[in-house]
């Protein structure tokens, strides 16, 4: 699998020159929770690379490899209390329709994701106490759904914003599906 990503990229870029391509590093920072009234929002983080080739005049592939916090808490009033995190690999694919020129460009971003939990806590509260179960023991390591988001390059300089909806129900005895949103800063080099 990762011998056809990289023949992928590398085509890409071959494809289409090496002038307007960039690979870069960004960071984000995230709020995730689930979409369900019992549970309120985490504060996160992702951290990786992104890059941008041209497949037109105006659209661009946008992969990304991060890796990322995210999590759930118990809404105030909310019983049992619950609190979970979670670190993990994730992939956005996107193509990003831009606009503007090679010193200021506007876009808007549209693909998908994929996460894949690597390890995190997990606590809740029982009538026999606070209880702290191996999180991948009730929680499922992988999601995956629709990312969609907007962005500028001001001089190389990336910052954009954006939501993802994990169409997967990670918790076995919870309701709700994780929502995310995020704000990056990063910064773009021309290969």
């Amino acid at each position: 699998m990762k011998r056809v990503i990289v023949i992928i990229l590398t085509s890409l870029i071959a494809i289409n020159g090496y002038s307007q391509t960039y690979l870069g590093f960004k960071g984000a920072f995230s709020i995730s929770s689930l979409t369900t009234g019992d549970a309120g929002s985490r504060p996160g983080f992702n951290v990786g690379a992104v890059l941008f080739t041209p497949v037109s005049e105006s659209w661009y592939f946008n992969p990304n490899i991060l890796f990322s916090l995210n999590g759930a808490k118990s809404a105030e009033n909310y019983d049992p209390d619950f609190s979970s995190h979670f670190y993990s690999i994730e992939t956005p694919i996107l193509l990003s329709y831009r606009i503007g020129d090679e010193q200021v460009s506007f876009g808007f971003d549209m693909g998908v994701f994929a996460r894949y939990g690597l390890f995190g806590g997990y606590w809740t509260d029982t009538a026999e106490g606070r209880i702290k179960p191996d999180i991948f023991d009730s929680h499922k390591r992988f999601d995956v759904g629709p990312q969609l988001g907007m962005s500028v390059i001001v001089n190389k300089i990336y910052m954009g914003c954006g939501v993802q909806y994990g169409l997967i129900k990670p918790w076995e005895n919870r309701r709700g599906k994780y929502l995310n949103y995020n704000l990056s800063f990063g910064y773009l080099f021309e290969l």
